[in-house]
């Protein structure tokens, strides 16, 4: 995985992912394409810059209390001290022993206090920027929570048991309106209304990238928000492609595809009744 978090704090990678893509994509105005291909080319050109550019994401090691630097100096006081009753065991020795054991499980107390703060203050931060998955895998750290219960979908085959997604998620989803009269005219409500039916303008896309939440899963096309958010020398292949839609009816048939994921409820996992979709769209 990209570290989408660290190229948002960077303008030069974003900059030259910005470049990149450019290099790439280069719209030609004499292809003969259709918005999917033309969309399909865009989808490359960014993941193809993005291997270039993007740094990946480096895993976190969960650190050790007993790697503590205050830990381990009781620990080597300890074993001294230990090592010093062996030897003559009177009770002035015994006494400075038991002291040093008190010291070594104080340090080891202190350490888990220092980091239990540390996690529940980043709790708190990942709840203001609206990171609630990373909130959830903190809490489930400090809670020693076991990771949410897995199923498998009923069915012999792989196929059967996509099948048995496919049919329940497309139940929930609904059925496409059924029209008696397509010819039939619909009354206007209002007369005048001061809203503009032309194309999309830039100022309008600037206000839409603003509600955009960064640190989100991507959809189908793989871009991810910091990518609309951040690269403004994109502007305007995106609006490109907003603006065929609407003017000349051409979407990209990547716009229509959602991936979603399942996410169990309660009961038996392996009915598809209990679970809940997540659908993420280009």
């Amino acid at each position: 995985q990209y570290d989408w978090n660290l190229f948002k704090s960077r303008n030069d990678l974003q900059e030259q992912y910005t470049v990149e893509v450019h290099n790439r994509f280069q719209p030609l105005k004499d292809l003969d394409e259709s918005a999917t291909e033309r969309y399909g080319r865009f989808i490359k050109a960014t993941e193809e810059a993005a291997e270039k550019v993007v740094p990946l994401r480096k895993r976190g090691k969960r650190t050790r209390h007993s790697a503590d630097p205050r830990v381990g100096k009781a620990r080597h006081e300890l074993n001294e001290v230990y090592g010093k009753y062996k030897e003559n065991t009177t009770e002035a020795n015994r006494q400075e022993y038991r002291q040093a054991r008190k010291k070594l499980k104080q340090a080891y107390t202190t350490v888990e206090e220092e980091d239990l703060n540390n996690k529940i203050r980043e709790v708190e931060k990942a709840h203001l920027n609206c990171k609630h998955g990373q909130s959830w895998k903190l809490i489930n750290d400090i809670t020693d929570r076991k990771s949410t219960r897995k199923g498998q979908l009923e069915g012999n085959t792989q196929e059967e048991r996509i099948e048995n997604w496919y049919n329940h998620f497309k139940t929930l989803l609904g059925s496409p309106p059924y029209i008696m009269d397509e010819d039939e005219e619909i009354p206007t409500v209002f007369e005048e209304l001061d809203i503009n039916d032309g194309q999309f303008e830039q100022g309008e896309y600037e206000k839409a990238k603003k509600s955009l939440v960064e640190g989100k899963a991507p959809g189908e096309d793989g871009i991810p928000p910091e990518v609309l958010k951040r690269c403004g020398g994109l502007d305007k292949i995106i609006l490109d492609f907003c603006n065929r839609v609407l003017i000349r009816g051409e979407k990209p048939e990547q716009w229509s595809l959602l991936n979603i994921v399942p996410i169990p409820k309660s009961g038996d996992l392996r009915l598809g009744s209990n679970y809940r979709g997540i659908s993420l769209s280009s």
